[in-house]
C-alpha cells in the first residue's frame, strides 16, 4: 500500500549522502570493500560492518554499471555483500524496491546477484546531471530489515554532437567593418564530462576565421570573425561548413552548413535615361491624362533598389497643383485644368530616390509645351446707362454699353455680336469690340412691362464658341390707363330690415398702370332716391371698395336700388371709371295678412236657409298680405266649434270660400258663429281672423252651389291642393327662370373677365377660393403680389409657385505639397533680358564640393554641387557655403544665397552594449512583469540608424522566450512565465540589439540570470505499508511501514525533519538518508482502539518552514482476549402457569468486545436436575438468538420458582465464555374451585332451630378451601335467594361463612327451610361451590346462642353484616400487610446485594411492583432492563418504578413513562 504525501506544516530529518567508510567504487563484477590483502579479514570486517548497519538501520552498498549495458549484465553479489545466507532469501521474502525506474535492475532470489534487467540510458534517466545513480531498497522479512543500495550509472560516448538545424543562415551587411564578430549556434552533446567537450573547425575561406567563447558551465561556442571586407556585387553569398567534434573515445562529429548572405549597402544613386524630357500637349486635357512616364534605374537591390519618384523642391506650388507624379511608376499625369491662356509652358524638375538609408537621388527636367484650343467662349460686359426706360421714351435712346472679348488667339479670338429678333432695340458699333444698345421703336409698358435683352457674342473658332449676356430692360410706367372694374355691373341682394352698417358687397377695380398710377380709390356717384339722397342709404369704402347699407331697407318701400360707384387712380392727371350696382332688397315676413271687405272691421252676418244642400257657398273671405312670394301666399282654415260639435261648414284652403259640407237639418243650431283663420307661409307665419255669424232660416230659396260641388256633387269632395294647382305651377316656373337667369349672368361675367386678362400661363400662382360647403364661389387669375382682404386668414386660400432650378456648387481642390531636398539647387533669375540677364556663378572655397554650371544652351538644367571628398557626418555634420551670382550687364550686379548642407547619417556603426556579459540574480517565483535587467546599448549613428531595437538572439530556446519578455524599445527584460529554481538554476539569455538602418547593424551580449532558491516546495512523503493490519499482541519494535521524504529545494530549504503526533504507540526510526521505519513503540489493545490514523509530518528548514503530511491507517487485528459478557448477571422473569408448550419466556444477550469470529457468541443451558426431571425438559435456549422458551406447561401449585443458568461462549481459539442466572416465577392462574370442608362437602346438612331464636342467632358455619393462592384463593360466601322470592330470615357472613338469623322467627316462617350457600373465589373467571343446609324450626327448643354482635346490641337496630366479622377483616389485612412488608424488605435486600456486586445503585433501574385490586401489595422484587413477562394479555396492575429519580426529572408531568416489551405486559415507570 502506497500513500502519497499531502501539503501541510511539518518538520523533517536529514541524512548526509556519504557512503560508509571503507567502501570504494568497483568495476563490473567487483564489489566494494577494504583494501586488504587478507580475504578472511576483509570478510570479517565486512560482516561486522553489515551487522552494525543492520542494528542501526543504515545498511548501504554502492555499485557502478555503465549505461547501455545489455540485459543480464552482472552488477554485484547483493546477498553476499549484505551478509545474507542464500538459503534464507526465499523464506525471508528477499526483494528489491525502487522509487525510480525499478524495472531497470533485478535481483535473482536464488543466488542473490543483482543484474541489469532493461536497457539503462543515462541521458534518459538523469539528463545532463553530473551524477546519475539508482537508489534501491532491499527488504527482508522475519525480522523485517531494510537495506539501501546505490547503483551509479557511468556515462559512455554514445551520443554524437547535434546541431539544432541543418543550415544556419547569417545575414551580414557588406558595409560591416573588419574584425566584426558574429555568434553562431553551437552544437549540443547529450553526454557529460569529456564526452560532451566539443571543439569546432571552419572550412577554409578568405573572408572569415573562427573563434570560440568559453561560457561558464556551458562549454565553448563558435564565433565568426570578419577578416576581409565583403562586396555584395562580387559575392552575394558564401557557403561554409562548421564541424563539431566531442572529446569521447572514439570521437563523434557533426556538421552544419553556414549560409552567409551579404546584405546590400546603398552605394548607387538612381539614374534617369535622359536628363531633359520635352513634351507637347493640348490644353484642357482630362484629369489623370498621362503626360509622360519617366524611367530611372538603380544598381542596388532590395530596398536600396526600390525607387520613389517625386517633384523637386524647386517645383512651384502651381505646377504641383496642375500635375501629379506616381511615386512608384514615375508617371506624370494631369491633375488640374491646364489652360493655354494661363500658361503656355511648364518646367517640371523631377527627383528619384531609392529607399536606402541614407537615400540616394537622381534628377531630370520635363519641359511641357501647351497647345491652344478654342476652349474659351467670348466674354461680354454690359453696362446699363438709363434704366428703367419710360414707356414714352423717344426712338434712339441709348440704354446700355456692350463690350466683348475672347482669351483665345487667332481666329479663335475674333468675336461678332447680335440681338434676338422682334425686340424694340438694336446694337450700334461704337469702337473695336464695343457696342451701344439703343431704342429702335416705341414702348408700351401695359403691353410689355420689360424686356429680357440677350446679347450673343460668337468667336471664329471651329467649332465656334459663343457667350450671351442679358439685361432686363424695365419699362417705366406713365399714367395712360384708367381703372377698370372687375365687373361693369354688380347685382347683389340684401334682406330688408337689415342692421345699419351691414356689409352688402365689395367692388374692385384694377388699373393697368403701376405704383401711384395704379392706386385706386372708390366713391358713390351721388343721386336722389325718391325724397332721399343715395348717400343716406348706402356708402362705399374709399380704399377697400366695401359697400355698406347705412339704414334698414324696406322691401315694400324699395325693392330694387340702382346706383353707380366711381374708381379713380392717383396718377397725374388722375383717371377714373364707373360701375353700376343693382341692389335687390329681399322680402322678410314682416306683414300679417289684412282682411278685405266689411269683415275686416268685425263680425259679418249671413242668413242661410235650412234647405241648402251640401256644397252651398255661403260667402268668400278675402285677405291681402303686403309681403311677396311665400310670405304673401295665404291659406284659410275654419276654427273648430267651441263645444267640439261637428260644424256643417268648411272654408276653401286657398280660395277663402265658406260652404256647407252637408245638408242642414233640424239638429243644427239656428245661429252659427264661424271663425276663419288666415295664415301666410312666412317664417314665422303671421295670421288674421274673420268672424261670420250665420242664421239658419226656413223657407229661403236654395242657395247657389260652389263650382266644385256642381262639378261632382255625387262624388267625394276634391282635395284642397288640386284647387290651386295652377298657382303652384306658376310660382315654381317663375322661381326657376330667376335662378337660370342669375346663373347665366354669372357665367357671362366670368368669361368676360377671362377674355380681358388673357389665358392663364403655366407657372403663375392661381388663387382658388372655396365656400364653406364645397362649391366654388370665385375663380380668377391672380398676380404674385396678391393681398387678401382684411380679417383672419382663410383655410381654403392656396397659392402655388413654379419650381426653381438648383444652383451649381463649384468644386474646391486642396493642393498637395511635397517637401524634400537634394544636392541640386535653383539658379538665380534676372528681370533683365539679353546680356544683362546672362548669369555666372561662384561658390565659396571648401574641401568637399565644386559647382557645375550649365552652359547657356542648358539653362533649363539646374545648378549642381559635385561631391569631391567623402563626407563624414560624425566629423562635419553640417557645412555652410555661399553661392554668388553675377549678371553680364555694365556695371555688374550680384546676388548671393547661403547654402546650408546637412550631412545625412549612413548606417556605418553597429549598436554596442556597455558590457558583453551581464550577471543578474533573480528570486524564483518572481511575479510576471518583474524587471530582471535593462541592458544598455548605444549607436553613434542618428535617426533611424541610431534607433535601437532589442530582441532575443536566434539561439535562445523557446522555453527561455516563454519565460522572459524583452521590450523592443527599452531593452527591459521582464519575467513572463514561471521562474522555478528546481526547474532551472541558471538562465543564459542571448540578447541582440539591431538598429533600423538599411542594412541593419547588430550588437550582442549575454545575460546570465542566477535563480535564487526560495522555500516554495513542501517536502514530499512516500509511505509504503509492509505489515498491515497489525495484531494487537504484536511485540514492541515491529516494523509497520517505510517512510521516505524528499524536498526539491536546496540548502536549508531542502533539509527535512519528520515527526509523529504525540500519544501514539508508534515511533519513527531512521534507517538511511531521508528514509525511516514506522515501528511499534508500545503494546496495542484493539478493544480500546481499533485503529490509528498515523499522520507523518515532514517539515523543511526554510524560513518560514513548509511542511507536508502523509497519513496511513494502521488497523489493529483482533486477538481473542475477551470473554462474552451478559447484559445482566441475573435475569428475573415471570410466566403464567398452564402456558402453551414452546412459549417464549425472555431473551438473554451477551456481547464480546472482540471482533469477527472472536465476537460470535452462542448460548446454552447449564444442565441440572429439577426434582425428578432434567432442566432441559422444562426450558430451552436458542444457541444464536438467546431466546428462552418453556418446553411444557408449568404449574404454579407444583413449581412456583425455577432458578437456572445460561452460558455464552465465543467462537475464538481458544474459546472463552461466561454464565448468567435466571429466576423464573410461575404466576398463579385461577384453575382450582373452592372445596367444602366437613360433612357438608358431600351433600345436604340438617340443622334444627327453635322458633324462639332471636336475630343474630348463629345456626352453623360453612367452611371451604381453595388450592390457588392470592386473590384466586380468597373466598366469599353468599346465600342464594329462596325459590318463591320470599324474604329468608337467614344470612351468611361474606368472608366468615357463618349462617345466622337476621330477625326473630315467627309463625309465618315455614317449618322447614332449605338454605343454599354459594362459595366464590376472586379469580377471573371466578370459580364457585355450593353447600345445602336443611333447617327445621321446632317449638320449645332452648334459645340458641347469639352471635357476638347480636349480643352486643340486641335492643338496638340490626347491625351490619360486615361489623359481625370486623375481627376477621382486621386479621386478614394485618396478615396481608405483613406479607407485603416482608416482600418489600426482601426486594430491598436483593437490590442492595446486587448493588454491592455491581456497584452503587444507579438511578433509573426499574422495580417490579404488583398491586392487588383493593390496593394491597402482593409482590415487589428488583427488575433488570431485560425483564420479560410470560405470554398472555397485559395486566393493568403491573407497574415498574425507578428509584432515586426526583419528580422533576421523571417521565412526563406525572412522573410516569410507558415501556413496552415483546409479549410483555405494559409497565409504568415512575419515581418512588
Amino acid at each position: 500500500m502506497e500513500l502519497r504525501n499531502r501539503a501541510g506544516g511539518i518538520s523533517a530529518c536529514v541524512r548526509s549522502r556519504r557512503s560508509p567508510p571503507g567502501f570504494v567504487k568497483q568495476e563490473q563484477g567487483r564489489r566494494l570493500g577494504y583494501r586488504s590483502s587478507s580475504l578472511g579479514s576483509r570478510r570479517l570486517l565486512l560482516s561486522l560492518l553489515l551487522l552494525a548497519a543492520w542494528e542501526s538501520g543504515h545498511g548501504q552498498l554502492r555499485y557502478a554499471v555503465p549505461e547501455e549495458a545489455q540485459h543480464g549484465t552482472f552488477v554485484g553479489r547483493l546477498a553476499q555483500d549484505l551478509g545474507l545466507e542464500l538459503a534464507e532469501l526465499v523464506p525471508r521474502l528477499f526483494r528489491v524496491a525502487s522509487k525510480e525506474r525499478g524495472e531497470l535492475l533485478e535481483v535473482n532470489v536464488q543466488n542473490g546477484i543483482l543484474f541489469v534487467n532493461a536497457r539503462v540510458d543515462r541521458e534518459e534517466l538523469c539528463g545532463r546531471s553530473a551524477e546519475c545513480s539508482l537508489h534501491l531498497e532491499v527488504i527482508v522479512d522475519r525480522p523485517l530489515r531494510v537495506f539501501h543500495v546505490e547503483v551509479e550509472v557511468e556515462d559512455i560516448n554514445d551520443n554524437p554532437p547535434v546541431f539544432s538545424v541543418a543550415e544556419q543562415k547569417i545575414l551580414i551587411p557588406e558595409s560591416r567593418l573588419l574584425d566584426s564578430r558574429f555568434p553562431l549556434e553551437g552544437a549540443s552533446d547529450a553526454d557529460v564530462g569529456e564526452n560532451a567537450a566539443l571543439t569546432y573547425k571552419l572550412s577554409s575561406n578568405e573572408f572569415f576565421s573562427l573563434d570560440t567563447i568559453n561560457k561558464k558551465d556551458r562549454g565553448k561556442f563558435p564565433v565568426l570573425v570578419l577578416r576581409k571586407a565583403l562586396d555584395r556585387e562580387e559575392n552575394p553569398q558564401l557557403k561554409l561548413l562548421l564541424t563539431a567534434t566531442d572529446g569521447g573515445k572514439p570521437e563523434l562529429t557533426a556538421s552544419v552548413s553556414l549560409l552567409i548572405v551579404v546584405l546590400d549597402a546603398n552605394d548607387n544613386a538612381p539614374v534617369f535615361d535622359r536628363s531633359i524630357y520635352e513634351v507637347k500637349m493640348y490644353e484642357n486635357q482630362a484629369n489623370q491624362t498621362l503626360l509622360i512616364r519617366l524611367n530611372a534605374s538603380d544598381a542596388d537591390e532590395g530596398l536600396n533598389k526600390e525607387l520613389v519618384y517625386s517633384f523637386s523642391s524647386l517645383v512651384p506650388p502651381l505646377v504641383r497643383r496642375k500635375f501629379v507624379i506616381d511615386e512608384r511608376t514615375g508617371e506624370i499625369r494631369v491633375n488640374d485644368a491646364v489652360d493655354f491662356e494661363e500658361s503656355n509652358n511648364y518646367e517640371i524638375h523631377v527627383d528619384v530616390s531609392d529607399k536606402g538609408y541614407p537615400p540616394m537621388a537622381g534628377h531630370c527636367t520635363v519641359l511641357v509645351e501647351i497647345l491652344d484650343e478654342n476652349d474659351n467662349s467670348p466674354e461680354i460686359v454690359l453696362t446699363t446707362l438709363s434704366l428703367p426706360v419710360k414707356e414714352d421714351a423717344p426712338v434712339g435712346t441709348v440704354i446700355a454699353l456692350v463690350s466683348v472679348s475672347d482669351r483665345d488667339a487667332g481666329a479663335n479670338g475674333q468675336v461678332s455680336c447680335s440681338l434676338p429678333p422682334h425686340l424694340p432695340f438694336k446694337l450700334a458699333s461704337t469702337f473695336r469690340n464695343y457696342y451701344s444698345l439703343v431704342l429702335d421703336s416705341a414702348l408700351d409698358r401695359e403691353a410689355t412691362a420689360g424686356y429680357q435683352v440677350v446679347v450673343t457674342a460668337r468667336d471664329g473658332g471651329s467649332p465656334p464658341r459663343w457667350a450671351t449676356a442679358s439685361v432686363w430692360v424695365e419699362v417705366a410706367d406713365v399714367n395712360d390707363n384708367a381703372p377698370v372694374f372687375a365687373q361693369a355691373e354688380y347685382t347683389v341682394s340684401v334682406r330688408e330690415n337689415n342692421a345699419p352698417g351691414a356689409h352688402i358687397c365689395t367692388v374692385s377695380a384694377r388699373d393697368a398702370d403701376a405704383q401711384e398710377n395704379a392706386r385706386v380709390s372708390y366713391a358713390l356717384v351721388e343721386r336722389r332716391v325718391g325724397e332721399r339722397a343715395l348717400s343716406s342709404l348706402v356708402s362705399v369704402h374709399a380704399q377697400s371698395g366695401r359697400v355698406h347699407a347705412l339704414q334698414p331697407l324696406d322691401h315694400e318701400e324699395l325693392a330694387l336700388l340702382q346706383f353707380q360707384v366711381s374708381a379713380r387712380d392717383a396718377g397725374a392727371p388722375a383717371r377714373g371709371s364707373n360701375a353700376s350696382l343693382q341692389l335687390f332688397v329681399l322680402d322678410e315676413n314682416d306683414n300679417a295678412p289684412a282682411l278685405l271687405g266689411p269683415a275686416g272691421g268685425g263680425a259679418r252676418s249671413h242668413a242661410l236657409a235650412r234647405s241648402a244642400g251640401a256644397g252651398h257657398v255661403l260667402t268668400k273671405v278675402r285677405a291681402l298680405d303686403a309681403d311677396s312670394g311665400y310670405n304673401a301666399w295665404l291659406a284659410y282654415e275654419l276654427q273648430p266649434a267651441a263645444a267640439g260639435a261637428r260644424s256643417p261648414f268648411r272654408v276653401g284652403l286657398y280660395t277663402g270660400e265658406v260652404s256647407t259640407t252637408r245638408a242642414l237639418d233640424e239638429a243644427d243650431a239656428p245661429r252659427q258663429r264661424l271663425v276663419v283663420l288666415v295664415r301666410d307661409h312666412g317664417e314665422p307665419a303671421l295670421t288674421a281672423t274673420a268672424t261670420l255669424l250665420v242664421s239658419l232660416v226656413d223657407g229661403a230659396p236654395s242657395p247657389k252651389l260652389s263650382a266644385r260641388a256642381s262639378a261632382g256633387r255625387v262624388g267625394a269632395e276634391a282635395s284642397p291642393l288640386d284647387v290651386n294647382a295652377s298657382l303652384m305651377v306658376a310660382i315654381c316656373a317663375v322661381s326657376g327662370l330667376l335662378v337660370l337667369t342669375l346663373l347665366l349672368w354669372v357665367a357671362l361675367r366670368c368669361c368676360g373677365a377671362a377674355r380681358s386678362e388673357g389665358a392663364c400661363a403655366p407657372g403663375k400662382p392661381v388663387l382658388v377660393c372655396s365656400s364653406a360647403v364645397g362649391s366654388w364661389s370665385s375663380c380668377r387669375q391672380r398676380r404674385p403680389g396678391l393681398c387678401s382682404a382684411d380679417g383672419p386668414p382663410k383655410a381654403d386660400l392656396m397659392a402655388f409657385s413654379p419650381s426653381l432650378t438648383p444652383c451649381p456648387v463649384p468644386n474646391i481642390g486642396m493642393e498637395d505639397q511635397l517637401v524634400g531636398g537634394d544636392e541640386s539647387g535653383k539658379g538665380a533669375s534676372d528681370a533683365d533680358v539679353g546680356t544683362n540677364a546672362y548669369l555666372s556663378y561662384h561658390l565659396s572655397p571648401n574641401d568637399y564640393f565644386s559647382l557645375e554650371v550649365p552652359t547657356q544652351d542648358e539653362q533649363v538644367k539646374p545648378l549642381e554641387l559635385v561631391l569631391k571628398k567623402h563626407l563624414d557626418r560624425e566629423v562635419d555634420p553640417e557645412l555652410r557655403l555661399v553661392l554668388k551670382a553675377t549678371d553680364g550687364g555694365k556695371p555688374e550686379l550680384t546676388g548671393t544665397v547661403a547654402l546650408r548642407i546637412t550631412v545625412l547619417d549612413a548606417n556605418d556603426n553597429a549598436p554596442v552594449f556597455d558590457k558583453a556579459v551581464y550577471r543578474v540574480k533573480l528570486v524564483e517565483n518572481a511575479r510576471n512583469g518583474t524587471l530582471v535587467i535593462r541592458p544598455n546599448a548605444s549607436d553613434v549613428d542618428e535617426g533611424s540608424n541610431g534607433h535601437i531595437l532589442f530582441s532575443f538572439g536566434a539561439d535562445v530556446s523557446p522555453k527561455t522566450r516563454a519565460t522572459f519578455h524583452i521590450d523592443p524599445s527599452s531593452g527591459e527584460i521582464k519575467v513572463n512565465g514561471n521562474i522555478d529554481f528546481e526547474d532551472t538554476e541558471l538562465w543564459k539569455i542571448q540578447v541582440e540589439a539591431v538598429d533600423k538602418g538599411n542594412p541593419p547593424m547588430f550588437g550582442h551580449c549575454t545575460i546570465l540570470v542566477e535563480v535564487l532558491d526560495v522555500n516554495d516546495n513542501a517536502p514530499e512523503l512516500l509511505v509504503t505499508s509492509l505489515s498491515l493490519p497489525i495484531r494487537e499482541d504484536a511485540p514492541v519494535g515491529t516494523v509497520i511501514a517505510l517512510v521516505s521524504v524528499s524536498d526539491r529545494d536546496a540548502g536549508a530549504n531542502g533539509q527535512v525533519s519528520c515527526s509523529l503526533p504525540p500519544h501514539l504507540p508508534f515511533k519513527l526510526a531512521s534507517t538511511f538518508r531521508n528514509y525511516y521505519s514506522l515501528v511499534l513503540d508500545s503494546a496495542l489493545d484493539r478493544e480500546a482502539t481499533a485503529g490509528y490514523q498515523v499522520v507523518v509530518t515532514a517539515r523543511d528548514g526554510g524560513s518560514p518552514p513548509r511542511g507536508a503530511t502523509a497519513s496511513v491507517w494502521v488497523e489493529v487485528a483482533d486477538v481473542n482476549d475477551n470473554a462474552p459478557v451478559f447484559a445482566q448477571a441475573e435475569y428475573t422473569v415471570s410466566v403464567r402457569e398452564n402456558n402453551a408448550p414452546g412459549a417464549h419466556i425472555c431473551t438473554v444477550s451477551a456481547r464480546d468486545a472482540d471482533a469477527q469470529e472472536n465476537a460470535r457468541v452462542s448460548y446454552a443451558l447449564v444442565e441440572r436436575r429439577v426434582g425428578e426431571r432434567a432442566l432441559s425438559s422444562l426450558v430451552s435456549v436458542h444457541a444464536q438468538s438467546g431466546r428462552v422458551h418453556a418446553l411444557q406447561p408449568l404449574d404454579h401449585e407444583e413449581l412456583a420458582l425455577l432458578q437456572f443458568q445460561v452460558s455464552a461462549r465465543d467462537a475464538g481459539a481458544p474459546a472463552r465464555g461466561s454464565n448468567a442466572s435466571l429466576q423464573l416465577f410461575v404466576l398463579d392462574e385461577n384453575d382450582n374451585a373452592p372445596a367444602l370442608l366437613g360433612p357438608a362437602g358431600g351433600g345436604a346438612r340438617s340443622h334444627a332451630l327453635a322458633r324462639s331464636a332471636g336475630a343474630g342467632h348463629v345456626l352453623t358455619k360453612v367452611r371451604a378451601l381453595d388450592a390457588d393462592s392470592g386473590y384466586n384463593a380468597w373466598l366469599a360466601y353468599e346465600l342464594q335467594p329462596a325459590a318463591a322470592g320470599a324474604r329468608s330470615p337467614f344470612r351468611v357472613g361474606l368472608y366468615t361463612g357463618e349462617v345466622s338469623t337476621t330477625r326473630a322467627l315467627d309463625e309465618a316462617d315455614a317449618p322447614r327451610q332449605r338454605l343454599v350457600v354459594l362459595v366464590r373465589d376472586h379469580g377471573e373467571p371466578a370459580l364457585t361451590a355450593t353447600a345445602t343446609l336443611l333447617v327445621s324450626l321446632v317449638d320449645g327448643a332452648p334459645s340458641p346462642k347469639l352471635s357476638a354482635r347480636a349480643s352486643a346490641g340486641r335492643v338496638g337496630a340490626e347491625a351490619s353484616p360486615l361489623d359481625v366479622n370486623a375481627s376477621l377483616m382486621v386479621a386478614i389485612c394485618a396478615v396481608s400487610g405483613l406479607l407485603v412488608l416482608t416482600l418489600l424488605l426482601w426486594g430491598a435486600l436483593r437490590c442492595c446485594g446486587a448493588a454491592r456486586s455491581e456497584g452503587a445503585c444507579a438511578p433509573g433501574k426499574p422495580v417490579l411492583v404488583c398491586s392487588s385490586a383493593v390496593g394491597s401489595w402482593s409482590s415487589c422484587r428488583q427488575r433488570r432492563p431485560g425483564l420479560c413477562s410470560a405470554e398472555g394479555p397485559p395486566k393493568a396492575d403491573l407497574m415498574a418504578f425507578s428509584p432515586g429519580l426526583p419528580p422533576s426529572s421523571g417521565c412526563g408531568d406525572n412522573g410516569v413513562q410507558q415501556e413496552s416489551f415483546e409479549n410483555v405486559s405494559t409497565v409504568t415507570l415512575g419515581c418512588i
